[in-house]
């Protein structure tokens, strides 16, 4: 990435109206955590383009990297309004409206972004987690269940169906799910914080 934004530092300075030079260099800053630049050049490339629903899905997810969330909720439904057949775009604010609590909105994206055709156990999962957090746990068993059926070695699937059951007050079949998330990433510190409140709740508090 350091060396990609060199390059295209240079492609800017012979060619400082190309858009693209510009997303592309906030890719790269992006992924090298360079929220703030990321941010400059995907501005930069929307002021000389403003018609690609790709940058502004891109500066969206900076932007909550940000805490903007506003400024970037307004780019999804910008990203929406140029391809609103794009999944992606639901998927992206479905994960922002979960981290704010916006749990029907994001069972809402999530929905949309499965009508669009964009399967994946993460959209499942998103929703699956936010059906949790409103209390419908049948419909976040099935969905959590299908994210694992799409992909079996994605610990937090397990994780999740895990809290279901928490909240079902059923603990062994908490330590069950959770024994399966710690057996696939034996350094997930979520599933062992997890599986120790299970624990407790049994009562084995040695093994907690």
């Amino acid at each position: 990435y350091i060396e990609a934004i060199e390059n295209l530092t240079v492609a800017i300075e012979k060619e400082p109206f190309y858009s693209e030079l510009y997303y592309l260099r906030g890719v790269a800053k992006s992924n090298l955590d360079d929220y703030i630049g990321a941010e400059q050049d995907y501005t930069r490339s929307i002021e000389l383009s403003p018609s690609l629903p790709d940058v502004f899905i891109n500066r969206a997810i900076v932007r909550s990297q940000k805490l903007n969330y506003t400024g970037a909720f307004e780019d999804f439904s910008k990203a929406l309004a140029m391809d609103s057949t794009n999944g992606g775009i639901y998927f992206y604010r479905a994960k922002l409206n979960l981290y704010v609590k916006k749990y029907y909105n994001c069972i809402y994206d999530c929905d949309r972004a499965l009508k669009l055709n964009f399967k994946n156990e993460d959209v499942y999962i998103l929703k699956g987690s936010s059906e949790l957090e409103t209390g419908s746990y049948q419909a976040a068993i099935t969905d959590l269940n299908t994210a694992i059926g799409i992909n079996s070695k994605n610990p937090y699937a397990y994780i999740q169906l895990a809290s279901v059951w928490m909240e079902l007050n059923q603990a062994d079949s908490a330590i069950r799910y959770l024994n399966q998330a710690v057996h696939i990433d034996t350094n997930n510190i979520y599933a062992l914080f997890n599986r120790s409140l299970a624990l407790i709740k049994k009562p084995d508090k040695a093994a907690a």
